[in-house]
């Protein structure tokens, strides 16, 4: 899920409602919120002399929205003596995979990382002692993969399976789902807000 809220004020000058986007997780929302409502209203002013009466005014709306996309992060992992072999070796696979994912219409694909580690060798000396020896170098590379094309996702995965294994699976709302609906959300909001406003100003 992913969520969008609005802080929406309502000017005194213009009385026109500003929208600031915030965005934070969770469920997609649109919040509109005046944190101050001035109302001239005689008998509620003689309840605070001197002061103007405040009157908070919400409105909200909100809509669960389904995971649409699916994200894959696949692993190449290349072993050698030699630090710089077992790089070369691991970059040039994980490049091969995400040539691969390209090529693949409405899969988009980045490396996601690289490391490495060392492999050591134990061995006892005379004096009983033990002694770890770097041996060689393991090195392994990331690749995010997302689309929303469920399908032809999880056939490109099976596809690098030989030369890769699966790191995690997971799932989430689109980034063009997203952006629509919070712009849905945000009208909403601003009219849902407007509306509440209108009848407490008549009141």
């Amino acid at each position: 899920r992913a969520s969008a809220a609005a802080l929406i004020h309502l000017s005194r000058k213009s009385e026109q409602p500003m929208l600031r986007p915030i965005r934070d997780l969770g469920l997609l929302a649109a919040v509109a919120t005046v944190a101050a409502l001035s109302i001239g209203n005689p008998a509620r002013a003689a309840e605070e002399p001197g002061k103007p009466p405040l009157l908070g005014v919400s409105a909200d709306v909100s809509r669960e929205v389904p995971n649409d996309e699916m994200n894959v992060v696949m692993r190449v992992e290349r072993q050698s003596a030699e630090l710089a072999s077992a790089n070369r070796d691991a970059l040039e696979r994980i490049n091969a995979l995400l040539a691969r994912a390209r090529s693949v219409p409405g899969i988009e694909s980045s490396l996601a990382g690289i490391g490495s580690n060392p492999v050591h060798a134990e061995s006892r000396t005379a004096d009983g002692k033990t002694e770890r020896t770097i041996t060689g170098w393991h090195v392994h590379a990331d690749a995010s993969l997302s689309s929303r094309d469920v399908q032809a996702l999880s056939r490109l995965v099976g596809e690098l399976g030989e030369d890769a294994r699966i790191l995690s699976v997971g799932f989430s709302v689109s980034k063009e789902t997203r952006s629509r609906i919070e712009s849905e959300l945000l009208a909403e909001a601003a009219q849902a807000f407007n509306e509440r406003a209108a009848v407490i100003a008549k009141a």
